[in-house]
């Protein structure tokens, strides 16, 4: 019997379709250059066993450009990375991405939405989600009669 981890599943699935989409977008492009809000940032999510911890690389982006938010199940992170430069005079080539991002991810009904928090350290946002203590793996101590 083959053990399914239906949030892993759900996470895969919305990966491809994340990036049929980012190939959508990028189709026909032979510049060598991203263009313009087509960059989504890469993301990690795993589980420990007090919570959920989404890690998100937002490289050069400040706090103030970055939007976190939860509803009914669903989390949302939004974001852009600005081209710092208001002349492209002296640049040969403009590889690194910039623009609005928008990623959404599905969470699991044992999220304790009061309790999220977040930290950008490094470039990296990361997320946490802790579980709520009705589903947290409980000790069961073993008396003797």
């Amino acid at each position: 019997m083959i053990k399914r981890d239906s949030l892993r599943d759900l996470i895969s699935i919305q990966d491809r379709v994340n990036r049929l989409f980012e190939d959508a977008l990028n189709t026909g492009k032979t510049t060598g250059e991203t263009p313009k809000g087509t960059w989504s940032p890469a993301v990690d999510i795993f589980e420990t066993e007090n919570e959920f911890v989404v890690k998100a690389e937002v490289p050069e982006i400040k706090q103030s450009d970055i939007d976190i938010r939860v509803q009914g199940n669903i989390l949302t992170i939004e974001g852009e990375r600005k081209l710092y430069t208001t002349t492209l005079e002296g640049y040969h080539r403009i590889e690194r991405a910039h623009g609005r991002f928008v990623r959404s991810f599905l969470l699991p009904g044992t999220v304790d939405q009061d309790n999220i928090r977040a930290t950008l350290k490094d470039g990296i946002l990361t997320v946490s989600l802790p579980k709520m203590i009705e589903v947290m793996p409980k000790q069961i101590e073993i008396t003797e009669r």
